[in-house]
């Protein structure tokens, strides 16, 4: 049964409209981005794969024929870093720099435009101490000798950035989660199951 003391912060965007070789440049950006972040050395080896802030280009929409330029494209990017890094920096970054670009396909293209939109709040990293009180409660209620970190975001996050001990536990495995025909494994269940009854049996001393 998964168990982390640690996640990545999460945003999801979506740039768009733009025409000519904004669209290229601002992609080509985001790879640059994340390969100067990890020739930098900021390389988690709790989180694989990857083990490193990811930036992700999942959608590419726009023009009407491969012989005709593009009037306008947009595309969703989504970036997750480790602790280390802060996805809300990654952004505003972003957000300069197609700012730039702007400015100077302006000069031929009046109309030329980039908008970027964040797709919903950023997510926060979760980075437990692994001397926490919570990490040594969950190895005992779960029988767990060791607490991994997550590639993926979650709410953990935000419960550790209000002050709350945070650990992410439970039934089910991400292979299985967010793709067609996901499931939750019976024997993950009951073993979900057991662990409640073990809290119950913690926290009743």
């Amino acid at each position: 049964m998964p168990n982390a003391e640690g996640t990545k912060e999460s945003i999801h965007c979506r740039v768009g409209p733009e025409v000519d070789g904004g669209f290229i440049l601002s992609g080509l950006w985001l790879e640059e981005k994340m390969n100067g972040l990890i020739e930098a050395g900021h390389i988690d080896d709790r989180f694989s794969p990857p083990p490193h802030t990811s930036l992700h280009v999942g959608t590419i929409k726009g023009g009407v024929a491969p012989n005709v330029i593009a009037d306008n494209c947009s595309f969703h990017w989504d970036v997750r870093t480790i602790p280390q890094d802060n996805a809300n920096a990654i952004y505003t970054e972003f957000e300069v720099y197609c700012s730039e670009r702007e400015a100077v396909l302006r000069r031929t293209f009046p109309e030329f435009a980039i908008k970027t939109e964040k797709q919903h709040p950023s997510v926060p990293a979760l980075d437990t101490a692994k001397d926490a009180k919570i990490v040594n409660i969950l190895k005992k209620i779960a029988n767990a000798d060791e607490i991994d970190a997550v590639s993926y975001a979650a709410e953990a996050g935000q419960f550790a950035e209000g002050g709350f001990e945070s650990i992410i536990c439970g039934p089910g495995d991400i292979a299985q989660a967010h793709r067609a025909n996901e499931f939750v494994a019976i024997n993950q269940l009951n073993q979900g199951v057991e662990m409640v009854r073990n809290l119950v049996k913690e926290l009743s001393y």
